[in-house]
């Protein structure tokens, strides 16, 4: 336990040193930050990688997005997952709408359940 006897009182020089050393550091991590940022904002506007053109097509025509990044793509999945009742995608979906109604969530972790579809959702695609 920390008391006076056992606690060591550095000297301005060295308490300069030290801070110096932890601005330093901050800065560094500060700027690797930032490039992992640019590098992530640069990734998710390029255009969404396709196996074929049928697959590409398929995601067109099913969002009506023509020139689609992965963005689009991460968005969509985002939908389809909150569609198919996974309450975290739900919570962040709604996080995310600048009009998101303030649905009382429980106070514990967010665990991925399942809802039953109805039939004519089902019908129109809704999984």
């Amino acid at each position: 336990m920390a008391n006076e006897q056992n606690l060591r009182v550095l000297s301005p020089n060295e308490a300069r040193e030290l801070g110096q050393i932890g601005g330093l550091v901050s800065g560094q991590v500060r700027r690797e930050r930032k490039k992992l940022r640019e590098m992530v904002a640069s990734m998710a506007s390029s255009p969404m990688p396709f196996d074929n053109d049928y697959n590409r097509k398929r995601f067109i025509d099913k969002y009506h997005i023509e020139d689609p990044t992965i963005m689009d793509g991460i968005l969509a999945q985002l939908v389809s997952s909150a569609l198919y009742g996974d309450m975290a995608a739900i919570k962040l979906f709604l996080s995310l709408t600048a009009d998101a109604p303030q649905i009382p969530f429980p106070n514990g972790p967010i665990t991925k359940q399942k809802f039953k579809v109805s039939y004519e959702a089902q019908q129109k695609g809704f999984k």
